[in-house]
Formats: structure tokens, C-alpha cells, sequence
């Protein structure tokens, strides 16, 4: 009874009436007395306002509003700009959409994972774990013994892939993939009762699922195959999907991109809808939620407020696709999305490096919104095309470069003229600084060939700091348009505990520890024992031939028993042969253990040279030379690197060790693209990728 008040201390009113209300529905759906069954033809009636559902389904067909995207006013012209645009995109998406008829996807990380030929809803595959076919209430996810790993049972369960069917279906004319569609889902909703199962569990991943379902109907609206009954069938779990967001937003439980994503799917509903009597109230409730949260969730310089880039791409996309498809239907909410959506798309093009990539810091998830192009998940230069054309920015469609089909997905078959348009210019800046979110961002170009540096100063996150790393003053470095040190990426949640604090421990990040500490301490999977604050003490962007500099500090040390000051200096001037500079300064009066780790990209080679200098080679080639003054000397390790939510590669940490002396002792480290001499690489062979 006292841990239950202690938790509802200092609380709302607004936050405590939310979450009774919430508890008073779990209990009516357990009694039976709520949305706990598949509703009634009459109940349907009732929600279209009498509609009889023969006509129900010629109304749907033949209706020319609401507009979904302007690529499905035009199928045959969105079939033939996608395959301009990208001329591998069928061959692609058919094999795809081939695999997914058979039971067999893509997901996360992880590859060819086999559902069945009838797909087992609530089956991990992976660890063979099938969830409880129980109130949604009931069930632990985050337990792995309970639901296996949930995120790859809710991937499948999101059904993005029938835009793949879709897609295919049109690139090719074969009618098998349109009937793939309704059996799909179908057999979801025979398996997946209301409210039962994994699969209601999350708000979010209810709106995901009703998103695509929404898209899956706009491919099927005008054809025979989607019948009567089984539109009605659809129409009805839909419904059942909105009253279930409506009532279980994540106000207070994840105001995150779970709340926004969540509003979407009420906004996706009630526009798509209007027939409904609920559309208006979810409409209006998903826009008001989505815009009041624009505010909170993107700081004054375009950073979202979680640290996180993965995250950051997601609120992109959400706001992206609320501007259009508001748009379409005559909407004007693009006035006030614009001004945060252009920041947003700022920081990522600040981010993007030389081969198209950026940076994974914070937590990465493996999901999107949707799929809809094949490049990997931190190329993030579709969402700048389209923001390009939504902006009027030139200086986006350059760092966007060449398009991709998910152009011509949201702004339809004219997209890429309309992209041409806006043209093409060259950001006008080389460094920037985002002083609210403490990202920091050096380079000497905005080629193919540029060299590329991210500094981390931020917050250690937001709330309970969920999807936060222990990455104070972290930094990524990309060599000639190529990531060379790197963040080591997420690879898990809640299967593998120790995995998950391995790869958001500092060790594992560019950064330092002292005496094995980091800079922050977890709790748990997604909490903290100890934070770290970090602080910007000079911030000086290249400016003509002047050097770009760095200079930061955080507290993490400071709360050993022995405590550390520490502050970290990185200089960048690639017109030098020492290009790049780092000093640790660390500040004590007792002797400690210091280790500054470098984390390098999968397929380096480290080449020990002398005690205290090593050479980073890819295929023999040599990239770059690394030596750091002080009393030390290298460690080079296996480490692992993980590239997306799922899958981990083997890759080389180098990690300078030096004693501490009490006092002040500075650590210099140099980054040069000079040849240096060969030697007997200490790191000759890794292991290949491998998936859990």
C-alpha cells in the first residue's frame, strides 16, 4: 500500500482521473461488459449511421473522398514513376511479397524468420515462445519467458508488409497477391480476438496495425475481391482498434513517440472514416494530441527530446504523414507543422555523413512507420527528399541526392518532377552546433568523400530516460563518407538483459570510463540507477581555415566514492595531417584507472604499431592512424556492433588504459589520415553477423 501511494505522489488530477478511467476499462473488457467480442452486424449499422453493409461496400468502392496519398489516384502512373525512380524496386518487392505469402519474413534483424503458412499471431519464432491467448492486461511482455521477444511477435503483427502485396500486386497485375491481402487479414482477426492476446497489448502497435490496414484497403478498395462481408468484418475491428486508442493513449504511461504514434492512428482513422459516427472525435483528438506534443517532443533546435535518432526518424515520419494526408483532404495543419518538421529535417541532414548513413546514438528500435524504399534503416535521405519538396529546401534534395520509391509513395506519381523543381544547392554551413539537445556536428564537406564528426552533450534523456545510452561526450567519426569509430548500436531490449546494458554501457561507447565505471549507470532495461549530466563549456564552429572546436564536461565522475572531474576537448581541421584532437582532462585526488574506448566500424582491421599508436585498415587499405599521448598503452578487443534491433557483428574496440596519477593528467589523442608503416594486424579474422 505505500509503494502504490508512493507512486501516485505528486501526480495530477487530469494524470490520476486518466489512469482510473483506463483501470475502469480494463475491468469492464475482463467482465465482458466492453468490446470484449466481435461486434454485431447491428452495431456496425448503428456506427454508419444505418448504413446497410451491401451498400456500405459500394459506397467504399465507388466514394472519390477522403483521399488516402496522391500515389493511389494514379496506380498505373505510381507503378511506372516507381519503376523509373528505381528500376530493381519490383524485382524486390515481389520477392518479398512472394516470401510473405508463404509465411516467411524479414524482420528487424533477423532473416527469413518462418510463421507458417497460416501465421502463428503470437509466436516468437526466434525463441520458440507463444504468447497466452489472455486479456491483453494479463500478459508480461516485457518478459521473454511469457512473450519471447515481443518486439519480433509485434513486427509481424504491425502487417506492414501488405503494402509489399499491394506494391506487388500493381507492379504486376497477379491477382494472388490481392487475394494474399484478405486472407492475411482474415486470419488475423480469426486469431486475434478483441482484446485478447500479445497483440492488443500495446496502443501503439494497435495504431500501426490499423495504419496498414488503411493502406491495405486503399489497394482493395475498387476491386472484387475485397467482398462485402469481409469489408464489414474489416470495418468492425477497426473500429474496435480506434475505441481501443481512444481509450488507452499513452498520456502518461509513454508520452513518447508512443503518444504520437498512437494519435496518428486515431487521426489515420478518423480521416480515412468519415462515414463513422466516431471519426470526427478521433480526427480532432489524434490532430490536438499530435500538435500539442510537437513542442515538447522537438527541442527549439530540430532535436528530439529523447536523444535518440531512431526516435528522431519516427517523429519525422509521423508528423510527415499527418501533413499529407491532411493535405490531401483539404486540411491547412501544414502551417503548423512546418516550422518543427523543417528543424527536424536540419538535424538529420547535419547528421548525415558522406554515404548517406547517420549515426545511431540512443536507442534504435528496428520499426518504422513503414517500409517503403530498400535502403538501411539509418539512411534517413527519403525523408529529406520528401521534405525537400514539402519545405521548398534545395539544400534537402541535395543531401537527399538520388530519390527513392518511398518519394513517389507519399507524393505521388509526379513527385519526382516536383522534387527536380525545387533544385538543388549546398547547405551553407559546415559545423553546427544544436545547443538544446548538445549535438554537435564538424565536417569539411557535403560530398560523397567528406569527413564527418558527431559529438554527444546532451541530455542524458527525458522521464525515466528509457531509450537513453551512457554516451556522455561520446563521438562518431566518418573518414572519407565512411563510419570508422561508431556507436555500437541497441541489438536488444528485454531478452537479454546483460547484452542490453553491454551495448548502452560507456565501455562500449567512443567515450571514457574510469576504474570501469561509465558516465551513467542502468537500472534495468529501460531506467537508471546514476545519470550523468553533461555541460557545453566551448563551442566554436570552422569558420574559413579556423579549426572547429569542442570542448565539454559531465558529472558522471564526480559521484564515484573517489570522485573524478573530468572534461573532454576535440578539435577538428582536416587542412592538418593531425586532422582530429581529443584531450581528456581528468581531475582527481586519488589514483584511478582510466580507459578511453574506440569502437571501431565492422570490417576494420587495427594494426598494432608502438605501445601507444595503432593503424585502422578496411581490405588491406590503410584508413587512418590513431595515438594517444599519456601513461598507457592500447588494448585491442572483439567487440560486437549492432547495425539494426535484432542483429549483432563482430567488430574491433581499440581502448587506450592509462594509470591516473592524483592531480591533473590530460590524455591526447590524434586521428591522422597520414600512411604510416605496416605491421602484423593484431585482429586478422571477426565472425560474421549473427542474429539471436
Amino acid at each position: 500500500m505505500l509503494r502504490a501511494l508512493g507512486k501516485l505522489r505528486g501526480r495530477s488530477f487530469a494524470e490520476l482521473r486518466e489512469r482510473a478511467e483506463q483501470a475502469l476499462a480494463i475491468r469492464a473488457e475482463r467482465w465482458d461488459f466492453r468490446d470484449y467480442e466481435e461486434p454485431e452486424d447491428a452495431k456496425l449499422r448503428q456506427w454508419l449511421a444505418g448504413r446497410d453493409l451491401e451498400g456500405w461496400r459500394r459506397h467504399f468502392a465507388g466514394r472519390t473522398e477522403p483521399r488516402l496519398f496522391a500515389s493511389f489516384d494514379a496506380p498505373k502512373a505510381t507503378a511506372q514513376a516507381i519503376r523509373e525512380i528505381d528500376p530493381a524496386y519490383a524485382k524486390r518487392v515481389v520477392a518479398r511479397a512472394d516470401a510473405a505469402l508463404g509465411g516467411h519474413f524479414d524482420l528487424l534483424g533477423y532473416r527469413d524468420l518462418a510463421f507458417g503458412s497460416t501465421i502463428d499471431w503470437h509466436l516468437d519464432p526466434v525463441s520458440r515462445v507463444r504468447a497466452p491467448a489472455v486479456h491483453w492486461s494479463k500478459i508480461d511482455f516485457l518478459n521473454p519467458r511469457v512473450a519471447g521477444d515481443h518486439k519480433v511477435v509485434w513486427e509481424v503483427n504491425r502487417q506492414q508488409w501488405l503494402v509489399d502485396l499491394g506494391a506487388a500486386w500493381w507492379l504486376t497485375g497477379d491477382d494472388r497477391y490481392g487475394r494474399g491481402m484478405i486472407a492475411a487479414l482474415t486470419q488475423w482477426m480469426n486469431a486475434n480476438r478483441p482484446k485478447r492476446g500479445v497483440n492488443w497489448g500495446s496502443s501503439l502497435e494497435v495504431s500501426f496495425r490499423a495504419i496498414s490496414w488503411i493502406w491495405a484497403l486503399e489497394f482493395l478498395r475498387r476491386s472484387p475481391l475485397l467482398g462485402a462481408e469481409t469489408f464489414a468484418r474489416l470495418t468492425k475491428f477497426l473500429v474496435l482498434h480506434g475505441r481501443h486508442l481512444e481509450r488507452y493513449l499513452s498520456t502518461y504511461f509513454s508520452p513518447n513517440t508512443h503518444l504520437t504514434g498512437e494519435a496518428l492512428g486515431l487521426f489515420y482513422l478518423g480521416r480515412y472514416f468519415p462515414e463513422l459516427k466516431q471519426a470526427a472525435g478521433w480526427r480532432e483528438r489524434g490532430a490536438d494530441v499530435l500538435l500539442e506534443q510537437l513542442s515538447r517532443h522537438v527541442l527549439r533546435d530540430g532535436v528530439y527530446f529523447e536523444q535518440s535518432v531512431h526516435y528522431h526518424r519516427y517523429t519525422v515520419d509521423f508528423y510527415t504523414h499527418l501533413w499529407l494526408l491532411d493535405e490531401a483532404n483539404g486540411g491547412s495543419l501544414g502551417v503548423e507543422i512546418a516550422p518543427q518538421l523543417d528543424a527536424l529535417l536540419e538535424h538529420v541532414q547535419c547528421l548525415t555523413r558522406g554515404d548517406g548513413t547517420v549515426p545511431l546514438v540512443g536507442d534504435e528500435d528496428g520499426g518504422r512507420l513503414f517500409f517503403l524504399d530498400a535502403r538501411p534503416l539509418n539512411d534517413m535521405r527519403g525523408a529529406l527528399a520528401v521534405g525537400a519538396v514539402l519545405c521548398g529546401r534545395p539544400d534537402f534534395a541535395f543531401v537527399a541526392d538520388t530519390p527513392s520509391a518511398d518519394l513517389v509513395w507519399l507524393l505521388g506519381p509526379d513527385a519526382n518532377d516536383r522534387l527536380a523543381a525545387i533544385g538543388k544547392l549546398a547547405p551553407r554551413y559546415m559545423s553546427r552546433g544544436f545547443e538544446d539537445g548538445g549535438v554537435y556536428v564538424m565536417r569539411d564537406g557535403w560530398g560523397r568523400d567528406a569527413n564527418h564528426l558527431v559529438i554527444d552533450c546532451g541530455p542524458h534523456g527525458v522521464m525515466n530516460y528509457g531509450h537513453a545510452h551512457a554516451d556522455a561526450l561520446a563521438f562518431e567519426l566518418a573518414l572519407k563518407g565512411e563510419p570508422v569509430f561508431v556507436d555500437p548500436g541497441t541489438f536488444t531490449y528485454t531478452v537479454n538483459p546483460t547484452e542490453r546494458d553491454a551495448f548502452r554501457s560507456t565501455l562500449a561507447h567512443n567515450a571514457a570510463t574510469i576504474d570501469g565505471a561509465g558516465s551513467s549507470e542502468p537500472n534495468g532495461p529501460f531506467d537508471w540507477r546514476r545519470t550523468a549530466s553533461a555541460s557545453t563549456l566551448t563551442w566554436r564552429p570552422q569558420n574559413g581555415g579556423r579549426a572547429g572546436y569542442f570542448e565539454g564536461s559531465h558529472s558522471g565522475f564526480e559521484q564515484l566514492p573517489s570522485p573524478v572531474h573530468y572534461r573532454r576537448a576535440v578539435e577538428f581541421d582536416t587542412s592538418r595531417e593531425q586532422m582530429i584532437v581529443l584531450r581528456d582532462r581528468f581531475d582527481c585526488k586519488a589514483s584511478h584507472t582510466a580507459s578511453l574506448s574506440f569502437q571501431c566500424a565492422p570490417g576494420i582491421q587495427v594494426v598494432r604499431l608502438t605501445a601507444n599508436r595503432v593503424e585502422l585498415t578496411r581490405e588491406g587499405r590503410p584508413i587512418c592512424q590513431l595515438e594517444t599521448v599519456g601513461d598507457g598503452e592500447f588494448e585491442i578487443e572483439d567487440a560486437w556492433v549492432s547495425r539494426v534491433y535484432g542483429a549483432r557483428e563482430r567488430a574491433t574496440r581499440c581502448r587506450f588504459v592509462a594509470r591516473l596519477s592524483p592531480g591533473t593528467t590530460t590524455l591526447t589523442s590524434t586521428v591522422s589520415l597520414a600512411p604510416v608503416s605496416r605491421a602484423t594486424p593484431v585482429v586478422q579474422q571477426l565472425a560474421p553477423v549473427e542474429t539471436r
